[in-house]
């Protein structure tokens, strides 16, 4: 996927292209709520959606998307997400540890949480 400016979307626009979209399309979709929604405990419900997508692609911008959550409203509501970041952290894919990695590093500075170390497989 090549870079394009983030644009925002409607939730009605976002559910559309979840429900019906390419990966590209979600990928733009999760990251326009993450970015431009207020309501980012609501946010939250739906990016946790993917954390578990077979798609690394899909995973890995759900972990991305709590990253900018963190950095925007300074806060995670649900702390089982975190624990679950951590765990991504050691995701098979290379490109999802990195983003799990790059979440955790906003959770310290945002969320001013000590976090654990990383141990990768």
């Amino acid at each position: 996927m090549k870079y394009v400016e983030i644009q925002e979307m409607s939730r009605d626009e976002a559910a559309a292209v979840l429900t019906n979209g390419t990966t590209d399309e979600k990928i733009i979709a999760l990251l326009s709520l993450a970015l431009y929604d207020n309501d980012s405990k609501w946010v939250e419900t739906i990016c946790a959606d993917y954390l578990n997508d077979n798609n690394p692609s899909l995973r890995g911008i759900a972990v991305q998307c709590f990253g900018h959550l963190a950095r925007i409203h300074r806060v995670i509501h649900d702390t089982v997400i975190i624990d679950k970041i951590y765990q991504l952290s050691n995701d098979d894919n290379q490109t999802v540890r990195g983003q799990a990695e790059g979440a955790i590093s906003d959770f310290r500075i945002f969320l001013k949480l000590k976090c654990k170390r990383f141990k990768h497989k």
